[in-house]
């Protein structure tokens, strides 16, 4: 399988990362980072962007949001 990385960087510096199969849509792709950063900025003080270690980073609907953009295999 070849893979694709989505990448989406917003002007306020905060950015994600997408690996997907080559078949994965690429607007859905960008549905999912864009959902992502949104509400990680949302529940992420901005303060605490740029010291942050992605260990720490307390985004619990992180799952659930891959969870509901995923495609499932049938």
């Amino acid at each position: 399988n070849r893979y694709v990385a989505h990448v989406y960087l917003r002007d306020d510096h905060l950015g994600a990362i997408l690996f997907s199969e080559q078949k994965y849509n690429f607007n859905a792709a960008h549905l999912v980072l864009n959902k992502v950063l949104y509400d990680f900025s949302h529940e992420v003080p901005k303060a605490n962007w740029p010291i942050i270690k992605e260990y720490e980073a307390k985004f619990d609907d992180l799952k659930k949001i891959l969870l509901d953009f995923q495609v499932k295999k049938t």
